[in-house]
């Protein structure tokens, strides 16, 4: 671990209480409502820009940020809003709608296909792009990213070696392997890590997975920690402590993470998702697993407390200069 895991801010205290009442609901309140499924603009023949998809406008959305989505390794840009692995529908979509905010939500492979794997050097470049585009075409100086897994890690590398800081104000970083993951060295070393990766979809990772082992990312941490590129940009991480469903695969490398390296989701220990410098912040570390970590019933509350808080300083510092 970098350093001591900080204690929760009072902010993210309080988003934790805004979760439990949401949990808890009411009687009286109205129900959700479900949004149409976020579409591409037509068609341009650029491969990154095709591979946009945005979110239906809510009323009076124009105060917050907009929350641009980014799947993790493997994923696809419906996985904020389709089915997950384990934990059924991703409800951050809807979750997003219905407080107001704008979103966008990418696909980083040009085909929209999960695999190939791409490096993070690739999906930092095209994530710089669709970030400029959904920036300009909600008419916006800057956007909040929300990241999945090895998404949190392209996201940083957008902005740190790819020009996309001065687009970004806030990285939320949902169980991103900043450090690497033990799974994946023991995935890319031995046939019982080629089985748990195959048993949770990752076969099409191939060889390259040796992107997020932990070698490759302390030297992706040595390239990437001296830069000051991003020095504006505020990163907010998350950790899970639940190692996953009874008979899934989560659970069968949550237990081998939990015997070897310490508290983790089943994929990605809290050790390596906490991020080090002067402009990270623990979101929250919570009872999550590395699926269900991504919904909004999980961990939206959160995101939406610091993004509210977040959009008041701006404009209180806009207003004020």
């Amino acid at each position: 671990m970098t350093g001591k895991i900080r204690t929760l801010t009072a902010v993210t205290a309080l988003a934790g209480l805004v979760a439990f009442l949401l949990m808890a609901g009411s009687n009286a309140a109205p129900a959700a409502a479900v949004p149409s499924d976020p579409q591409p603009l037509p068609p341009t023949g650029v491969p990154w820009r095709d591979q946009i998809y945005y979110g239906a406008a809510p009323s009076g959305g124009g105060s917050l940020p907009v929350l641009v989505f980014v799947h993790g390794m493997g994923g696809i840009a419906q996985d904020w809003w389709g089915p997950t692995q384990f934990s059924g529908t991703n409800d951050m979509y809807t979750a997003a709608y219905n407080a107001g905010y704008r979103t966008a939500f990418v696909n980083l492979n040009d085909t929209g296909e999960r695999w190939p794997l791409k490096s993070m050097w690739q999906n930092g470049r095209t994530l710089a792009r669709q970030i400029g585009a959904i920036a300009d075409y909600y008419g916006v100086a800057t956007v909040d990213l929300v990241t999945h897994s090895k998404g949190g890690v392209d996201s940083q590398a957008a902005v740190a070696h790819y020009g996309a800081a001065s687009r970004v104000r806030n990285i939320f970083m949902l169980s991103s392997p900043n450090h690497g993951s033990e799974i994946a060295d023991l995935g890319f070393d031995t046939a019982l890590g080629r089985l748990i990766l195959g048993l949770l979809g990752w076969d099409g990772a191939g060889n390259d997975i040796y992107l997020m082992t932990t070698s490759y990312m302390a030297r992706f941490r040595e390239l990437t920690d001296p830069r000051t590129e991003d020095d504006a940009v505020n990163y907010y991480w998350a950790g899970g402590t639940d190692i996953g469903p009874q008979g899934s695969p989560l659970r069968m490398s949550g237990r081998y993470l939990s015997r070897n390296f310490g508290p983790n989701d089943g994929l990605v220990t809290v050790a390596s998702a906490e991020l080090a410098g002067s402009n990270s912040h623990q979101l929250f570390v919570q009872p999550f697993n590395h699926d269900n970590i991504r919904k909004g019933s999980t961990a939206f509350p959160y995101i939406d407390a610091i993004a509210r808080q977040t959009a008041g300083a701006s404009l209180a510092g806009a207003a004020s200069r």
